[in-house]
C-alpha cells in the first residue's frame, strides 16, 4: 500500500502518510483506515503527509473526493496537510472545498508548522 496510518499517541494525532503514486481507490482505501483509525482512538486531529506523494487525480476528483470528507470523519476533526512546495496552488484549492463543507483544514510546507497549528487547534 502507499500510505500509511498510525496514531501519533503523546501527540493525540492520527498521522497518513502517502507515499509514490496515489490512484483514487488507495486514497478511498485510506480515508477508511484513517477513519477507524480516528475514531477507535478518539482523536478529532489528522495530520497528512504528502510530501513523499504523487497524487494522480484530476481537480475533479479531488473536488469529489474531498467534498465527501465530512461524511467519512468524526465531526470537528481538523485536518493539517504537509505538501510541497510546487503543490501550493492545487491543495488551496483542497483547503477551500473542505472548509466550505465545515471541515477544519491547514496547508503547510512542514512538519513543525503542521503540528503546531493541529495542537495548537
Amino acid at each position: 500500500m502507499p500510505f500509511v496510518v498510525d496514531f501519533l499517541e503523546g501527540q493525540g494525532v492520527v498521522c497518513l502518510t502517502l507515499i509514490g503514486s496515489i490512484t483514487k481507490n488507495e486514497l478511498e482505501t485510506s480515508r477508511g483506515e484513517v477513519s477507524r483509525a480516528l475514531n477507535d482512538n478518539t482523536c478529532r486531529r489528522l495530520l497528512i503527509d504528502m510530501t513523499g506523494a504523487e497524487p494522480q487525480q484530476s481537480l475533479t476528483q479531488d473536488f469529489q473526493f474531498t467534498s465527501e470528507l465530512h461524511r467519512h470523519f468524526p465531526a470537528g476533526t481538523s485536518i493539517a496537510i504537509i505538501i510541497p512546495a510546487q503543490e501550493t496552488e492545487r491543495m488551496k484549492f483542497v483547503k477551500d472545498v473542505a472548509s466550505n463543507r465545515g471541515v477544519k483544514t491547514g496547508i503547510f510546507l512542514d512538519n513543525k508548522s503542521a503540528l503546531s497549528w493541529l495542537i495548537g487547534d
